[in-house]
């Protein structure tokens, strides 16, 4: 019976620490991915890198391309006023709201998972693009309807997993509870048991630690070099690197807290346990019997004995049937 009151301490230890840590990784999904607010907010600074204006440019010469037949000998050309005009978009009003644009539907299509392709509308920029070209073209580049250039396709099944995780925040913190108080219900050893979950939470933090801050060695470079998307994985695991000291403080203080805890009930059992054995608070014992222990107290000194019973007459020890007095004076003789 003692050693299944153990286990189950143990085990309610453990899923209690997993649901308490993992409530860290789900708080950070939830406010920069899950979130539009946040995903908006890290993706933003990327509308204006050198790496943004390729991944664009290449994708709108294809489709310019598509529109008009340029001649041979002036591809060369036309490709570099093209490239030219889409820097000069970037800086722009129009390009920043092309940008919001283009991250809120390719946040509503990772939530919705599936297979995603981030299609960028640039017909407001359109003259700014095209209108460079337009002179140097022996024939003028028909005005289309849309200008969306595919410039990335990816599968956002794993987006499921997120969100299940972010959805389920409530739960996770609701099984951190519970089994923190089945732990302690169930242990033999309260203190003992706060300590060891102190330590395993220093365990998991150190982990989640090492995890975090080699993420760009841990993610694939099949997609942190792929075109765009790198860059938003880049972007993201920046982000985590630096957001990363407040889980670690979080993971410290639980352990801390655990351990210190732990460490005063254990004093305490210690002190008391010492106490029992000592006997503290009870007279002292004798070797002779009394109540609970205790010794009845002989006469104090100074103080003559109690006097002898007055012998019957012919009784040993009566002294011939005499009787002395108490004083210690003459015997008289008994009658």
């Amino acid at each position: 019976m003692l050693l299944l009151r153990n286990l189950i301490s143990v085990l309610a230890g453990i899923v209690s620490l997993a649901a308490a840590l993992l409530l860290v990784p789900a708080t950070w999904l939830q406010d920069n991915i899950v979130d539009r607010g946040g995903f908006l907010t890290v993706t933003r600074p990327i509308a204006d890198t050198p790496q943004t204006r390729q991944d664009l440019t290449a994708p709108a010469v294809d489709e310019i391309h598509s529109l008009v037949d340029v001649p041979e000998f002036l591809k060369g050309q036309v490709d570099a006023l093209i490239a030219k005009g889409v820097k000069t978009v970037t800086g722009t009003r129009e390009y920043q709201q092309i940008w919001d644009q283009t991250m809120r539907d390719l946040h509503e299509s990772m939530v919705q998972g599936g297979r995603v392709e981030v299609k960028p509308d640039l017909m407001p920029a359109y003259d700014s693009i095209v209108g460079p070209i337009e002179d140097v073209l022996p024939v003028p580049v028909p005005r289309p309807s849309t200008l969306q250039p595919t410039i990335a396709s990816f599968d956002a099944g794993w987006m499921q997993w997120i969100l299940l995780l972010t959805e389920n925040r409530a739960a996770l913190g609701a099984i951190a509870l519970v089994g923190l108080a089945l732990m302690l219900l169930t242990a033999t050893h309260r203190g003992a048991s706060l300590i060891m979950y102190g330590i395993f939470a220093a365990v998991f933090t150190a982990l989640m630690w090492f995890t975090v801050t080699n993420l760009p060695a841990l993610v694939p470079n099949v997609i942190d070099r792929a075109p765009f998307v790198g860059q938003i994985v880049t972007a993201f695991e920046e982000k985590a690197i630096k957001d990363l000291p407040h889980g670690v403080s979080l993971g410290i203080a639980l352990a801390a807290v655990s351990a210190l805890i732990g460490i005063v009930l254990m004093a305490m059992r210690a002190a008391r346990d010492h106490r029992n054995r000592t006997g503290t608070g009870r007279g002292p014992t004798s070797s002779g019997s009394g109540a609970r222990g205790q010794s009845w107290p002989g006469p104090a000194a100074g103080h003559a004995a109690a006097p002898a019973p007055v012998g019957r007459p012919g009784s040993a020890g009566g002294g011939g049937g005499g009787s002395c007095a108490p004083e210690g004076g003459s015997c008289a003789p008994g009658r």
